[in-house]
């Protein structure tokens, strides 16, 4: 039996999904159905926003409501504008850099400025942890490198 191509798997699961999507339409009508697509479509930005706001605790007020439901949207859009901005995915100070300043950008006239200086600094020290990471793998790499050539171990 021949395994199915990529292009037919995902003409599948969109079968599926649309199917899904149908039956849950069907149970709690179109207007409820957005509400659910959208929660369903920013689930990962919802994350995000409770991760970055649990700073303003220390940092800065809480966001309202409103402010929340916005900011989660503007998470969501920057995630898609990375994704569509053809930087390189593996690139994590590279995506932190370009979310960050997408993130200010969109989120002036939603945000505090307490709140915005909260934000910029986790992603400032998002990426400084990024750095030091890629410094000391960069360090080990090359403390195994001189070994090898000098013919000694390398410590585990």
């Amino acid at each position: 039996m021949q395994r199915p191509s990529p292009d037919e798997v995902r003409a599948v699961a969109d079968e599926y999904r649309q199917a899904y999507n149908n039956n849950v339409r069907n149970l709690i009508g179109d207007e409820r159905f957005e509400v659910f697509a959208h929660y369903v479509e920013t689930l990962v930005a919802r994350r995000a926003c409770e991760v970055i706001t649990s700073r303003f605790a220390y940092e800065a007020e809480p966001l309202t409501p409103a402010a929340r439901e916005s900011f989660i949207d503007i998470i969501h859009e920057s995630n898609n504008a990375f994704k569509s901005s053809g930087l390189s995915q593996v690139d994590n100070i590279g995506q932190f850099s370009f979310k960050k300043s997408k993130i200010l950008e969109l989120s002036q006239s939603v945000l505090t400025p307490s709140q915005l200086k909260s934000i910029e600094n986790y992603y400032t020290e998002k990426i400084q942890g990024l750095k030091d990471q890629d410094q000391a793998i960069r360090d080990w790499y090359n403390e195994k490198s001189k070994r090898d050539k000098q013919g000694t171990t390398t410590p585990q």
